[in-house]
């Protein structure tokens, strides 16, 4: 939605006259809420529990016994605690979250003639 807005923004305020400096703070909010909710989406696609990602890599791994899943469950939860920790302590990008995010926003804000 934010993508949109962003979108529609420019001709909008053409055609009411809204003040240069209004546009500019409201378009980077836009912005800056799109990029948000993209980087939410792909840390979300994580394939560790308890993330929404571990159910698509189950979903691919189906003769996976239920034991195993549960084992994968309760351990997820610290291994991924321990990877944001680690990656915030010694700024190492484990998780290279923001480039992928870039990379897909750039290319969504392309498709919709933003970029």
């Amino acid at each position: 939605l934010f993508g949109l807005a962003l979108q529609a923004w420019p001709s909008a305020a053409a055609a009411g006259g809204i003040v240069p400096q209004a546009l500019s703070i409201a378009l980077g909010l836009l912005s800056a809420l799109f990029y948000i909710n993209l980087g939410l989406f792909v840390f979300n696609l994580i394939p560790l529990p308890p993330l929404d990602g571990s159910y698509v890599l189950f979903g691919a791994l189906p003769n996976l016994s239920l034991e195993r899943k549960m084992q994968i469950y309760q351990i997820g939860s610290f291994a991924l605690l321990a990877i944001l920790v680690i990656s915030a302590a010694t700024n190492l990008d484990i998780l290279p979250i923001g480039p992928m995010v870039q990379r897909l926003g750039g290319w969504l804000l392309g498709i919709a003639g933003l970029s």
